[in-house]
């Protein structure tokens, strides 16, 4: 048995907490798919719980209700500044721990700048994602362009994948997402790219980053052997096929890196100025 394992006839259960992001994928299953994996893989009962916002995620992950949890980096910084949660790994994407917020427009829009987004409707994923709503909209106000007066509506659609079909489909003019670029700058992939129509009839207007990428983190309550065998499961998962497949469908990740966070401190003050 793993180290830090629930022994024989002990009841204690791990919830593992995911925000629901509105995905067309059936991600509660995918998710299920994880936890039964790791609890395979540690020794540990480690069951899926879904909060239906970020909002609901960080309240579960601050009171305990959440044992681990799948944070975006605001979140991960409101509750590590409280010293609720320690993390366990952060996400990697295309081999790199970190991505860009993009602003999206139509392929076809007349919107070629910043400021011609005047009188525009803008779709946001939510209040706490940095690429879906904070850091696009910490740029424009950098940039004089207070989005407040700026648009004429502003919605929450609660995914990337909603806040893609809300542009292509003319619901929204712009909308906040994530990309991600090479080392040379050049775009790689954004949300749009495994949605139907999403290469053809998507133009990024602007891109701005790097923003540090999503943790998994373990509330400080949760015992640190416990802690150790479920990171050495976590950075394990690539070598599963199946697993990284599931993976990058319920978290667009390829992989886990372990060690030091970098790039966190550009967004502390984002959350003073942006998510009060």
């Amino acid at each position: 048995m793993a180290s830090g394992a629930v022994k024989k006839g002990q009841t204690k259960r791990l919830v593992f907490a995911l925000a629901w992001q509105g995905s067309s994928e059936p991600m509660g299953e995918r998710f299920g798919e994880l936890t039964t994996w790791l609890s395979a893989r540690t020794g540990l009962a480690i069951a899926p719980r879904m909060a239906l916002s970020y909002v609901e995620l960080e309240r579960m992950a601050r009171s305990g209700q959440a044992h681990l949890a799948w944070l975006p980096p605001l979140v991960y910084l409101r509750l590590e500044k409280e010293r609720q949660v320690v993390h366990l790994v952060k996400s990697e994407r295309a081999g790199h721990a970190t991505f860009h917020a993009a602003m999206i427009v139509r392929s076809d829009s007349p919107i070629r700048s910043l400021e011609m987004l005047r009188g525009s409707r803008a779709a946001w994923v939510d209040r706490w994602s940095a690429s879906g709503y904070v850091i696009p909209r910490a740029t424009l106000a950098g940039r004089g362009l207070a989005p407040r007066d700026l648009f004429r509506e502003e919605r929450f659609y609660g995914s990337h994948e909603a806040v893609v079909g809300a542009v292509l489909s003319g619901r929204a003019n712009i909308g906040g997402t994530y990309a991600q670029l090479t080392e040379q700058g050049r775009l790689l992939r954004g949300s749009w790219s495994g949605i139907h129509g999403g290469e053809a009839g998507i133009r990024v207007l602007m891109t701005v980053g790097s923003i540090p990428g999503d943790v998994v983190a373990a509330h400080t309550a949760l015992d640190e052997n416990e802690r150790s065998v479920i990171t050495k499961a976590l950075l394990s998962v690539p070598k599963d096929a199946q697993m990284a497949q599931t993976m990058r469908r319920i978290f667009g990740a390829e992989g886990f890196r372990d060690g030091p966070l970098t790039g966190y401190d550009a967004l502390r003050g984002a959350i003073e100025d942006d998510t009060k």
